[in-house]
């Protein structure tokens, strides 16, 4: 893994991902000063179940093929292109399905946003797999360029809005809709210069896929169902304002688990290979140690803003989010030190371990919240949320550590 390649390439893929995470932030905190805490607990219920329907159904698939197609780009882009379609047909598929079910079960606690979640949902799904296709390549040139298009298509109506007040969960949701949908059309030319997928071909491919996602689907499934379960729990427990302070501090300490995964964007496919073939337990020990300082480094400047003045500049309708996001901060920061390489390492190399983990995890944490959240309210939440995200972080980073001893066995 030169070092020099991995900085070009990490320069060309996260810088749009940090712009867009700035941007994000950015738009969180100007709803605060637009929304009441009630409109904002809606926006924040519906971009939760956009987020998990991600994690549940769109990332299962996206480490499918890059665990089937990362070996055969090289020798047999014909097979390598037929996964990718069938993954994204198969997930597109999954997705409208579970959402028309969503709106049956959840849809009232969306506050009527649940049409907007479904699209929502389809249309980040085909994002990520444009994205996907040009991340297996190591085309990071194309996947900025892509990155800066979504941006711009979603980011730019929402802040106009804001900007004139004339912002409401809908139209944001609209705008969170269209965007990536538009940025996924960037990429199609790209796309389609690798050639076409005949249906003998995608039916014989959409059975191995299927065949890995039958491991991956609940081990996700379930670990992304309890990184957000602080949000589900509070959503069906308290009422809306209590929900929008806790999902304000929630993005707010989310920052750094997004550093992690957009790291994990450049460092996946090497970190795959780098496994397989025994020499990753130096590069890991290394980044491991780069991403612990950049963690504390954070965590001082966090712990520096909470305490001076610029803290009480905060809307008098969010001010129990301040230690709510003081709460969770410490787990997101070891969070982002394992998203970028452990994690998906465990995920290719140990395909059951997370699964048995939160298997075990999952029933307490459940308990753990409605105790907590009957007890203490958002700042309840926050504490399970915290204890959760480190005995998970911890355990992964463990399991990341000892499959570097050896060569791992990568399907």
């Amino acid at each position: 893994m030169p070092v020099p390649r991995i900085i070009a390439d990490a320069t060309l893929a996260v810088v749009p991902k940090m712009i867009g995470g700035a941007l994000t932030l950015g738009l969180g905190l100007a709803l605060i000063g637009s929304f009441g805490a009630v409109d904002y607990g809606r926006y924040a219920y519906a971009v939760t179940l956009i987020l998990l329907a991600d994690a549940v159904i769109g990332t299962p698939f996206d480490l499918a093929v890059i665990r089937l197609a990362h070996t055969r780009v090289a020798t047999d882009p014909a097979t390598a292109l037929a996964l990718e379609r069938a993954a994204l047909w198969l997930k597109l598929g999954l997705t409208g399905v579970l959402a028309a079910l969503a709106s049956v079960t959840v849809g009232q606690a969306a506050g009527g946003l649940m049409p907007y979640v479904a699209v929502a949902a389809l249309s980040v799904m085909a994002l990520r797999s444009a994205l996907l296709h040009l991340q297996v390549r190591q085309q990071f040139r194309a996947y900025g360029g892509v990155e800066l298009a979504h941006l711009v298509f979603k980011h730019g109506p929402i802040f106009a809005m804001i900007v004139t007040n004339t912002a409401t969960p809908d139209r944001i949701l609209v705008c969170l809709a269209v965007g990536p949908a538009l940025a996924a059309a960037t990429a199609l030319p790209l796309v389609r210069r690798q050639g076409a997928v005949r249906w003998p071909e995608f039916m014989a491919h959409a059975g191995e896929v299927w065949r890995l996602i039958l491991w991956y689907g609940p081990t996700l499934a379930l670990g992304a169902t309890l990184a957000q379960l602080d949000i589900l729990m509070l959503g069906a427990m308290l009422p809306g304002a209590t929900l929008g302070q806790y999902g304000a501090a929630a993005v707010a300490a989310s920052v750094p688990g997004m550093l992690g995964m957009y790291l994990g964007v450049v460092l996946t496919p090497r970190v795959v290979r780098a496994a397989a073939a025994g020499t990753l337990r130096a590069p890991f020990l290394r980044i491991q140690a780069g991403l612990t300082g950049m963690a504390i480094i954070l965590g001082l400047g966090a712990a520096v803003l909470v305490a001076s003045p610029l803290s009480g500049l905060l809307p008098q309708d969010y001010a129990a989010s301040l230690p709510v996001f003081a709460t969770l901060l410490p787990g997101t920061l070891v969070a982002m030190t394992t998203s970028a390489m452990a994690l998906p390492l465990v995920l290719v190399a140990r395909k059951t371990f997370l699964l048995r983990l939160d298997a075990v995890v999952a029933p307490a944490a459940l308990l753990a919240y409605w105790a907590a959240i009957s007890a203490w309210g958002a700042t309840g939440a926050a504490s399970v949320t915290l204890a959760v995200t480190l005995t998970r972080s911890l355990a992964v980073l463990a399991a990341g550590w000892q499959i570097t001893a050896a060569p791992a066995r990568i399907d």
